[in-house]
């Protein structure tokens, strides 16, 4: 989930506080009924109260916006899929400074990606965009020229890659390995469609008598809470069923969703038993996770979230800062008359011991910048930083005293002023 939602995905028309189902309109969808579905759904979920607003003859965006509490970070109103390099061409860049005084670093790339068709690598070197020097300054607006066109980079050795923007998908385990007893599992999304494809990797770890484990979720940037529930009972060995997994907190107060309950709702797909896990459940007493400013979302609620249960050791740098949650609201009448998506924060998110509150994002307990070390190594690389200092921690002796290191400053980072990429489902 480019966002965290809560128990059901409610798809619904617009309705009022009694519940009762407005008329349904005729003719020509007018700004003004748009505007009205967008307040009466807002009304019914909306984590803050609604100002004295009336619908108007306003812009729908303009009239969200003056909804908007003035803390809310995240909610969200669309009529087609937000762009953005990821969605647009399958990948994410950072500009640092380097020789000449700005370079790009590509940060990740898509498997089956245009950007992977076209021989694009985790920790490429860039210097153009569309064929103009990339510098401090002007990189926001020659990556906006990409997503309205066509776009090109020249690589550091001078080839120049042509890109053409076809929206993507990804399977969500980029990278899983076996060091000896320490499993490593590069997981980028949460996604139902996976699910099982997440349980046979854990019940092969399990019969390879893996004892510990490295989770990178470095550019996680979350979704569904019901693979998140699924993955933080695999990871706690002595999770049950019906121990609560999140505690919501919302305009009606607040709820426990149990682990059986959170893998009996997922967002897509069928409903995983709980029982099936135990099989796959590892058998440590710690888990190791690899973060970064795109950590996020469900990401961070399973950060949070298997602290009651199990030791976790945050390697990296401070996450993104989302502790709340959205409910996804689209018309499904026939024939649907209005076409946008809105995301509306209805909760904010706590683990069993009800500790949330993590808006500032979480903090590693081991600080280590990625960018330290340049070229950026393909996940599941032991040289990577990040998954160096993990395995230096539990190998121990005189390795776990390596140095830490401070974080890059980068100028841009292509996910630095939107919301988490929003990518189509399979």
């Amino acid at each position: 989930m480019s966002k965290t939602r809560f128990l059901l995905l409610f798809l619904l028309m617009a309705c009022r506080k009694e519940d009762t189902p407005l008329p349904v309109p005729t003719g020509p969808v007018t700004v003004k009924e748009i505007n009205q579905w967008i307040r009466d759904s807002m009304y019914r979920f909306y984590y803050w109260p609604l100002p004295d607003i009336a619908p108007a003859e306003q812009a729908p965006p303009d009239y969200f916006q003056s909804l908007r509490n003035a803390a809310d970070r995240f909610s969200l109103l669309y009529d087609k899929i937000p762009r953005s390099l990821y969605t647009h061409y399958g990948i994410d860049i950072s500009v640092i400074p380097g020789p000449g005084g700005a370079i790009g670093v590509i940060r990740i790339v898509i498997p089956g990606s245009a950007a992977e068709r076209a021989g694009l690598q985790r920790g490429d070197f860039f210097t153009h965009i569309n064929g103009i020097t990339v510098t401090a300054g002007n990189a926001a607006t020659l990556v906006a020229q990409m997503l309205d066109h066509d776009g090109s980079l020249t690589l550091s050795d001078g080839r120049i890659v042509s890109l053409s923007p076809a929206l993507q998908s990804e399977e969500p385990v980029l990278s899983s390995t076996i060091w000896e007893q320490t499993a490593y599992l590069c997981y980028n999304s949460f996604r139902d469609a996976y699910n099982a494809q997440l349980l046979r990797l854990f019940r092969n770890f399990r019969n390879k008598g893996v004892k510990e484990l490295i989770l990178d979720l470095r550019y996680n940037a979350g979704g569904s809470v019901a693979a998140a529930g699924m993955l933080c009972a695999l990871i706690a060995p002595q999770v049950r069923a019906d121990d609560p997994f999140v505690i919501y907190t919302g305009k009606n107060g607040k709820r426990a969703l149990s682990f059986r309950e959170a893998l009996a709702t997922p967002e897509t797909g069928q409903p995983v038993d709980f029982g099936s896990l135990q099989e796959g459940k590892f058998p440590g007493v710690r888990v190791f996770i690899l973060c970064t400013a795109h950590t996020a979302s469900a990401a961070e609620l399973l950060i949070n979230n298997l602290k009651p249960y199990t030791k976790v050791v945050l390697i990296g740098q401070t996450t993104y800062g989302k502790d709340e949650g959205a409910v996804i609201i689209r018309d499904q009448r026939s024939p649907k008359r209005i076409n946008y998506t809105l995301l509306p924060i209805a909760y904010k998110l706590a683990n069993a011991r009800g500790e949330g509150g993590y808006s500032l994002g979480i903090a590693p307990d081991h600080v280590v910048d990625e960018m330290s070390q340049l070229p950026l190594l393909p996940f599941g690389d032991n040289r990577d930083p990040l998954t160096a200092k993990a395995l230096a921690i539990i190998k121990g002796g005189g390795r776990q005293s390596l140095p830490e290191s401070a974080p890059v400053k980068p100028f841009y980072e292509s996910r630095q002023t939107a919301l988490p990429p929003i990518l189509p489902s399979k």
